[in-house]
């Protein structure tokens, strides 16, 4: 698996801060006992992470209608980094005897597209 990006770390770290003033100013607001304490806080990041997953679904939601393309999968990993060099991306290794590849290509264009048109870019990539 590739390294983290900047921005991405950047991002991370400006959450983790906006979850830090949240907590910060809601105990500075309230004055409550020490044994609330800990449930304020629980529930300021429980109330963060659940505005920024709302928020970064519509953000997906928007930009996929805007420029007409599709969120990726956990899944979709293996074949955007599908190079020689990764190994760790190898799942299983099947052996078979020979047999016509022209028929097996056809085959797996017309089971899979039927099933899953969403993995056409890939079987164009890999079969032309």
């Amino acid at each position: 698996m590739p390294r983290l990006s900047k921005l991405t770390l950047f991002w991370h770290a400006v959450r983790i801060f906006i979850y830090a003033m949240i907590v910060k100013k809601t105990k500075g607001v309230l004055k409550l006992d020490k044994r609330f304490e800990k449930h304020l806080v629980l529930a300021a990041l429980l109330f963060g992470t659940v505005i920024h997953q709302v928020i970064s679904k519509l953000w997906d939601k928007f930009v996929c209608y805007l420029w007409n393309m599709k969120t990726l999968g956990p899944f979709d990993e293996f074949f955007l980094y599908d190079d020689p060099s990764s190994l760790a991306n190898v799942m299983c290794v099947n052996f078979f005897s020979k047999f016509d590849g022209k028929s097996m290509q056809q085959y797996l264009k017309k089971s899979i597209q039927d099933k899953v048109p969403q993995m056409a870019i890939k079987l164009y990539a890999l079969f032309g």
